[in-house]
């Protein structure tokens, strides 16, 4: 069995490669490990701050040393968000549910609305096949950002602004 895997490794196709290939892969495995120390550096400081007493962190603000670690782990900082934070009766666990919930079942829906086109342009062919298609594409390159506003009137003059409904409903 085990000359059965080393034969497939050695016939893989990631192993067979030229000194430039290499040399490309290198590079970009260089930029993929730069990029995501970019993405975590951040997270990381985050978590690092959030564990300061607040007389600390304004110190280590005025000092102009924000990178520098606590001197003492205040973990109790969680405990009071996950304690005082409250909004309408919701705490900050409600909160997090709340946006579990909304992600899952408007993700969902959306999902299974273009998965539902996709499959009718695919299988079928009908007049105005072409112009939805060009429509999707035409609406896939307008920047969601510019529709914002006009959302927000929408939800509000439907009455769906903080309303459960609203994930289903658009």
């Amino acid at each position: 069995m085990w000359k059965r895997k080393q034969k497939y490794v050695e016939n893989y196709v990631l192993v067979k490669r030229n000194a430039k290939e290499k040399a490309v892969f290198a590079v970009f495995g260089v930029f993929a490990v730069a990029y995501a120390i970019s993405v975590l550096f951040p997270l990381l400081w985050l978590v690092m701050s959030s564990l300061k007493d607040s007389m600390e962190y304004a110190q280590d603000l005025q000092n102009l040393d924000p990178f520098k670690l606590p001197t003492v782990y205040k973990w109790s900082n969680y405990i009071e968000v996950f304690s005082l934070l409250k909004y309408k009766n919701t705490n900050y666990l409600g909160m997090i549910f709340n946006s579990i919930w909304q992600i899952f079942f408007s993700v969902t829906t959306q999902l299974f609305c273009v998965s539902l086109f996709g499959y009718v342009m695919a299988k079928y062919s009908f007049k105005g096949k072409e112009f939805l298609y060009g429509m999707a594409i035409f609406i896939l390159t307008i920047p969601i950002v510019g529709n914002g506003g006009a959302y927000f009137v929408l939800i509000n003059e439907l009455g769906l602004y903080d309303n459960p409904i609203q994930v289903v409903a658009v």
